[in-house]
């Protein structure tokens, strides 16, 4: 049976992911900062904590998810999204053992970039950068250099439960008006395809790049608006808003849809489109 390492599987992910895949391989979840656990790792440490040549396979989940924390400590960001992933799947490949690095969709407007050019791009505030993409983004490069490793960039994930799309239900069936951004893409994927796509990566020890998201891409508006009709209100209540005024514009995206080609070869399976997704919350 395969044995496989997931660093930062203690959230919904790395939990769905677990049972996903517990029928084919041994898993092992890392706890943070727990020396006594069989497994521990911190992302701001050098030492590993748990020797990877006991595994035959290493999902790495952890990191600064948090767009504004990202940007609040960008040498934190670093540490944890870009350096620390980077130097493991350097390790994993003199170990032989294969490298899955779960990246985001963030990432994405870097694209075809040197890593200077990729600073350069964030330092002068384009639309649609940030410290968190950027990251991402350099540690997509080194790791695709390795021949052992895969990058799965993911969209959004819609967990069991996403406040945002459940408040725009409550709200909208309440008589209450919806906000949303007009100027801001969407394109998320539901869990299930998320963890069966990382399962067979893994399980495949496929190399490369590998993207997930809906088969289409919305507009934040237009998703909500589209989802006040399924659920029989007005959509007159979807009022637009611009990110502009309300956030960074660097954090806004340019562009959510990926190119899911090689998911979905892996998957045998077209994805959902967003509305289906959102739909699944009804």
């Amino acid at each position: 049976m395969l044995r496989v390492l997931i660093i930062g599987g203690g959230g919904v992910l790395g939990s769905a992911l677990q049972r996903e895949m517990s029928e084919l391989a041994a898993i092992t979840l890392t706890q943070r900062r727990k020396p006594e656990a069989r497994a521990y790792f911190d992302a701001e440490s050098k030492d590993v904590g748990v020797a990877l040549a006991d595994f035959d396979s290493v999902i790495y989940l952890a990191g600064l998810t948090s767009m504004k924390a990202c940007e609040l400590d960008r040498a934190k960001s670093e540490r944890i999204n870009f350096r620390t992933p980077a130097r493991l799947a350097e390790l994993c490949r003199e170990l032989e053992v294969h490298f899955t690095f779960v990246s985001s969709s963030a990432a994405v407007v870097y694209d075809g970039l040197l890593k200077s050019e990729a600073v350069l791009l964030n330092q002068n505030r384009v639309k649609g950068a940030s410290t968190y993409g950027l990251h991402k983004y350099l540690a997509e490069r080194e790791i695709t250099q390795q021949s052992n490793a895969a990058v799965v960039r993911l969209s959004k994930v819609a967990g069991p439960r996403w406040p945002l799309v459940s408040d725009w239900i409550m709200t909208l069936r309440s008589g209450g008006i919806v906000e949303t951004f007009h100027d801001h893409l969407m394109s998320p994927v539901t869990l299930d395809f998320a963890v069966t796509l990382l399962g067979r990566v893994a399980l495949e020890e496929v190399s490369g790049v590998v993207s997930l998201s809906a088969s289409d891409e919305l507009f934040y508006t237009t998703a909500a608006s589209a989802l006040a009709k399924h659920v029989g209100c007005d959509s007159t209540r979807v009022i637009p808003r611009s990110t502009d005024t309300q956030v960074d514009p660097r954090l806004v995206l340019t562009r959510a849809r990926l190119d899911t080609s090689r998911a979905q070869n892996l998957l045998q399976s077209t994805t959902p489109t967003t509305l289906e997704v959102l739909l699944g919350y009804l």
